[in-house]
């Protein structure tokens, strides 16, 4: 994927896992990259875990394994309870950014798409947006000591109730 060649190029070190092993057949000749059996990559050393295809993948039983400091990816509900399995990554000093906050992207594109907007501009420009927005709630987490997923959904509703005031 272009991801995956942007980070040999970056010299990144890159472990991946795959519950199909014929997309790990893709990769699987590039001395840049390591395979991980599945039941590994929990307990493996990272800086960041980038789940991007299965859901409910973080529990109270794997959650304990982890050794990243970051988990980052787009796949969807991510977390088996969002009301539990935040605070424990929060416990465990793991910053989770939250699915819905790392997909904006995409959904701002797709609406885009729908209304018949597709200028790449201002998509791009609204999609640089999400870096500031990861940082805003990152540092509401932090001053009031709360799951970065409290903080998301905090500021979402804050915006929803502003918005609500304005009409």
């Amino acid at each position: 994927s272009k991801l995956v060649n942007y980070l040999i190029k970056e010299r990144a070190k890159i472990y991946i896992s795959d519950i199909n092993s014929e997309h790990l057949k893709a990769v699987s000749n590039n001395s840049s990259v390591k395979i991980l059996s599945n039941r590994d990559i929990f307990s493996f050393k990272l800086d960041i875990f980038s789940p991007c295809a299965l859901g409910s993948i973080f529990n109270s039983k794997n959650i304990k394994k982890l050794k990243c400091k970051i988990i980052a990816g787009a796949a969807n509900n991510q977390l088996e309870d969002d009301k539990i399995h935040d605070k424990e990554l929060k416990k465990h000093n793991i910053s989770y950014i939250p699915d819905f906050l790392i997909n904006a992207g995409g959904i701002i594109s797709v609406y885009h798409e729908q209304i018949q907007d597709l200028n790449k501009e201002k998509v791009f420009k609204m999609t640089e947006g999400i870096y500031s927005k990861v940082i805003d709630v990152l540092k509401l987490s932090k001053k009031k000591h709360i799951s970065t997923n409290e903080s998301a959904m905090k500021i979402a509703m804050d915006r929803i109730t502003r918005e609500k005031k304005s009409h």
